[in-house]
């Protein structure tokens, strides 16, 4: 017991016996009470108390083993169980009461299928910068064809890709047996293993699958990240929600299909002047319930490329534009099969060739404008003549040649006919039968010999264009009974 305490407790002891008169009192031997040896134990147990709940706390959090003391085996969770770092296992999150919390293995990212050895992992387009409802996908993800309990597969991306049911439908409706789907980053390959990743797959019918796929292919064909507008493109939406114009103009995007499976048909697809740039997909011809499409070129992203051939699997169609792109070579013969096409809008371009004769089974064609394009050759007479329901053709700014034919005057529902700027060297006197002529323009032409004077049988012309021409002879005196183009003079 420390010096100073004991002194302290003789002048207490010393002055208590002062106090009771005992007379003989020794300060040296006072003993110290037993009160106070009881609070100097529960002092003394404090202390030990403290001291063990002090080393506790700190042997839990681990801050004693800097000297050796505590913490778990290195490397070993409190089960025993190694966790270094080539672990594929990741730790699960705590679970919360009443939850039920599975954990699931993470897979190690895989290169894109039929890689050919290349173990850089290429990964697609950024995604569209628009808001989407449920954003795509912007990396490339694994195939995983194991059932939920049965863990990992253990089939490789490419044998998973392609032996599942989904590539076999769209091999087997491919134009190329499936030669696109089997090209690296190709933009079939790239729908393909968007569609896959669909979470709702295994509840669309095939022809809901083959019309996404469509879709996808053509939205990684004409950089759909740098429309001006794509709104739930590639989302898990349903592609009847995605955007498009066709919904401003008042048609229906899709329509409820009349087959069994009762699928709602995509039939109008209008991304005009929304910067969409590329090439068109073949893989547009699977659309098949397609009545409207219309890619106007601009402001700043024009199509190139070629019209592809598969267009002529579109039998619905009903009016189709690509005005204003740089879309090259020439029109496909297979447009021929458009037998209820009311409307061709494909003016400035750079198509070459000439007109295909299969445009004699557009027997409801009522509007044909191929005009600034670099189109040649003479005009087919006979399948011209077929078209009677025309109401405007405009063919003017070509390299088109050779007489203008007399079948013209069968289209006697024509209210405008441009046909300036080519090489044409003859006015047949057939053009007396468009009686319904509003417009007729062919100055910058090659036409030879004297003015028709059958022309002035069209009362209703309003504006008549001959300049730049080599007409010679007298102006024909009936041209004073144009009523029309009297009142515009």
């Amino acid at each position: 017991m420390p010096e100073s305490t004991i002194q302290l407790l003789e002048a207490y002891g010393a002055k208590r016996s002062k106090k009771s008169g005992v007379k003989g009192f020794s300060p040296r031997r006072i003993l110290v009470p037993g009160n106070c040896r009881t609070k100097l134990f529960v002092v003394v147990m404090v202390l030990l108390l403290v001291t063990c709940g002090t080393l506790a706390l700190l042997w839990n959090f681990g801050m004693l083993e800097a000297i050796g003391i505590g913490g778990d085996s290195a490397g070993q969770d409190p089960a025993g169980l190694s966790l270094s770092a080539s672990s594929t296992t990741s730790p699960t999150a705590t679970p919360i009461e009443g939850e039920e919390v599975t954990s699931q293995p993470s897979v190690t990212p895989i290169p894109p299928i039929l890689s050919r050895g290349n173990s850089t992992v290429e990964s697609p387009t950024n995604a569209p910068s628009e808001y989407r409802k449920t954003p795509p996908p912007t990396t490339i993800a694994a195939v995983n064809t194991a059932s939920p309990t049965s863990g990992l597969s253990t089939l490789s991306p490419t044998i998973a890709a392609y032996t599942s049911d989904l590539y076999r439908l769209l091999e087997s409706a491919s134009f190329d047996a499936g030669e696109a789907l089997r090209q690296d980053g190709s933009p079939q390959q790239r729908a393909l293993l968007w569609l896959l990743d669909n979470v709702n797959l295994n509840s669309y019918t095939n022809s809901k699958k083959i019309q996404r796929y469509a879709l996808a292919v053509f939205y990684y064909s004409t950089n759909g990240h740098q429309w001006s507008n794509n709104l739930w493109w590639l989302s898990q939406e349903d592609e009847c929600m995605w955007f498009n114009k066709q919904v401003a103009t008042g048609y229906p995007t899709c329509e409820i299909s009349t087959s069994f499976e009762r699928t709602k048909t995509f039939t109008s697809l209008d991304l005009s002047f929304n910067n969409v740039q590329g090439t068109i997909p073949p893989e547009i011809g699977l659309l098949s319930g397609l009545r409207r499409l219309d890619l106007d070129g601009g402001p700043s992203g024009f199509l190139t490329g070629t019209l592809p051939s598969q267009l002529g699997e579109l039998y619905l169609m009903e009016a189709f534009s690509a005005r204003g792109n740089q879309l090259e070579g020439t029109l496909p013969i297979e447009i021929g099969n458009w037998e209820l096409v009311r409307g061709i809008e494909l003016s400035f371009n750079r198509l070459t060739g000439g007109l295909p004769g299969s445009i004699s089974s557009m027997v409801w064609l009522t509007e044909l404008n191929l005009e600034m394009n670099d189109l040649s050759g003479p005009l087919p007479s006979a399948e011209l003549g077929t078209l009677t329901n025309l109401f405007k053709l405009s063919l003017g700014g070509n390299s088109f040649s050779g007489v203008i034919p007399s079948e013209l005057g069968l289209l006697t529902k024509l209210r405008y006919l441009y046909l300036e700027l080519n090489q044409f060297t003859s006015l047949p006197t057939t053009i007396g039968n468009l009686v319904n002529l509003n417009v007729l323009s062919l100055f910058e032409n090659k036409l030879q010999g004297p003015i028709p004077s059958e022309v002035g049988n069209l009362a209703k012309l309003e504006s008549l264009l001959l300049r730049s021409n080599v007409l010679y002879g007298r102006i024909p005196t009936e041209i004073g009974l144009m009523a029309s183009l009297q009142s515009k003079l």
